[in-house]
């Protein structure tokens, strides 16, 4: 030991001196603990303050940020459609008790009580489970409207012949009766569905919104299968003269896709539109070879009247933020855990193996945002939700005016623009604009109801042809005799482009989303409606390719 240190006075100092360091210590971490406490106070104070402004502000205009707010009430099952039997093996379905905290993945934790009716009624589909000639099926035959492709009925013939899955005669009939045998494999199931669309009214289907998000694939995935089986039945029928069946079942899936308008959800609004497109086919050809009498063409305007994608989106792009926004509520209460979190987000599509491979990429992110949630003050969450409900009522609903019938295409190209990005830091990752809103929902929409205009447009021009033999010079020579009001270009509010052609026909279209009018060309680099070319709807159709 140093002499110093022997001395009583200098070991006093040094002792002292331990003390006051301490002491010091002691106090900064007391004062940087006040410090902290007031400030998760103040940020916890302050963002719950910023959001019930917020949402007193904008709840005073009607708006609601709650996503129970756009649930659809329940209807009495005997008025229901969607509780028919034919649908109802869909819904019966338990967890397995060992995966039950796993449930908004469904696909690998549910189990159907009645598993042999749930496969029947996936394995509905014109398509065969194999590939056709190494190719993709559906691509090689289908007909499509929009480039303008009739169906080839010889091709669906060939392929059904080829097929141990369907009836088929011993011996080749015409086209249309083969491919009408082949289906009629599925005429017990769809008479169900008649039967329950004229006996119920009403329709809203049981979903457990708390599931997302593969509750919704089972009866979505079914009703665009019913989709193409009806147009590919209804196209055979008005090649066979069998007018009022190929009507019956036009009008059958007009009655499919009012079933789920009620539901908010922007994946059941994506697949109705698919629906539409699919259903027009039929009334396409029969426009373009005369083939629909005038109450037929007249009850498709009226079936058509009754569709309006664009107040549906208002409605969906509402309930999506506020979907968005009570799931930060969930995670700021502790009801959603982190890893479902990052998974609802993450995981699209696949099976078993892809939904894992994406598990294991984001798992290091669920980590730090459970970290973060643990971590963050709870005004922060708040202030996440403020962001995402001022973006959707100031950058997103201004997109589509339903009142006016507009969609602001070049708006939305500004919006997506604004988007917050992810940069890598969780609290942006909260932030976060559904990736819905960046995929060109907008873009759906829009095509959805211009399929729907020309639609009805095109079915009043031919029953125009019928009364004078021609079509007119101009589609003001439909109202209000075939048409009460012509729906305009919602692209930019004027109406939809028409000329009649040497051959007799016509060819009617909107700009498309570009805004460039090309003069009825559609985009040759694309097999369907795109985000260039024109949206044209052309008559007559063409041979299949």
């Amino acid at each position: 030991m140093s002499i110093w240190l022997r001395s009583p006075i200098l070991r006093f100092g040094h002792w002292l001196g331990r003390k006051l360091l301490c002491w010091r210590t002691a106090r900064f971490l007391a004062v940087l603990s006040v410090l902290i406490v007031l400030f998760y106070a103040e940020e916890d104070w302050r963002g719950k303050h910023a959001w019930e402004e917020f949402t007193r502000e904008w709840e005073a205009k009607g708006e609601h940020f709650d996503r129970e707010a756009f649930i659809p009430p329940p209807i009495p099952d005997e008025q229901n459609f969607a509780m028919i039997p034919a649908f109802a093996p869909l819904f019966d379905y338990e967890y397995t008790s060992d995966k039950l905290a796993d449930r908004m993945f469904r696909a690998d934790v549910a189990k159907w009580r009645d598993q042999d009716a749930y496969d029947r009624i996936r394995r509905i589909s014109v398509y065969r489970s194999s590939s056709y000639g190494g190719k993709d099926e559906s691509a090689l035959l289908k007909g499509d409207w929009e480039p303008g492709v009739r169906t080839d009925l010889k091709a669906w013939q060939s392929y059904y012949r080829s097929s141990t899955n369907f009836p088929i005669a011993a011996r080749p009939q015409d086209p249309a009766s083969d491919v009408l045998l082949a289906l009629s494999k599925f005429d017990d199931f769809l008479n169900q569905i008649r039967a329950g669309a004229r006996d119920r009214p009403m329709s809203r289907f049981p979903i457990h919104y708390d599931e997302e998000p593969a509750v919704y694939l089972p009866h979505q995935n079914l009703f665009r299968n019913l989709s193409k089986l009806l147009a590919l039945r209804a196209t055979a029928e008005l090649e066979s003269g069998r007018n009022e069946a190929a009507s019956a079942d036009v009008k059958l899936c007009f009655r499919l896709i009012g079933s789920s308008k009620s539901d908010p959800k922007l994946i059941s609004q994506l697949v109705r539109m698919a629906m539409l497109r699919g259903i027009l086919q039929p009334i396409w050809e029969g426009v373009g070879t005369h083939r629909w009498n005038e109450q037929q063409l007249e009850s498709f305007q009226n079936e058509l009247l009754a569709i309006d994608f664009l107040s549906d989106y208002e409605r969906t792009m509402r309930y999506e933020y506020a979907y968005r926004i009570s799931l930060i509520s969930d995670l700021r209460r502790g009801d959603l855990r982190a890893p479902d979190y990052v998974d609802m987000f993450t995981i699209i599509t696949g099976g078993t193996g892809g939904r894992d491979d994406a598990r294991k990429q984001m798992a290091p992110v669920a980590r730090v945002l459970q970290l973060y949630l643990a971590s963050c003050p709870s005004g922060w969450l708040y202030q996440d939700q403020i962001k995402i409900g001022r973006f959707s009522q100031k950058s997103i609903l201004p997109l589509v005016d339903v009142k006016a019938q507009r969609v602001y295409a070049k708006q939305f190209q500004g919006s997506e623009r604004q988007r917050p990005k992810i940069t890598g830091t969780i609290h942006n990752s909260l932030v976060d604009i559904p990736e819905w809103s960046a995929t060109g929902s907008e873009c759906h929409f829009a095509q959805g109801q211009t399929a729907r205009n020309e639609a009805m447009v095109a079915c009043a021009l031919e029953r125009y042809h019928i009364h004078y033999g021609q079509y007119p010079d101009s589609t003001k020579a439909l109202s209000p005799e075939f048409i009460q009001d012509i729906p305009h270009d919602v692209i930019d509010g004027n109406p939809l482009r028409y000329r009649r052609t040497a051959d007799g026909g016509f060819v009617l279209y909107s700009i498309g989303w570009d805004e460039i009018d090309n003069g009825g060309v559609v985009d040759k680099e694309a097999t369907f409606w795109g985000r260039t070319g024109d949206w044209v709807w052309q008559c007559p159709p063409t041979e299949p390719r």
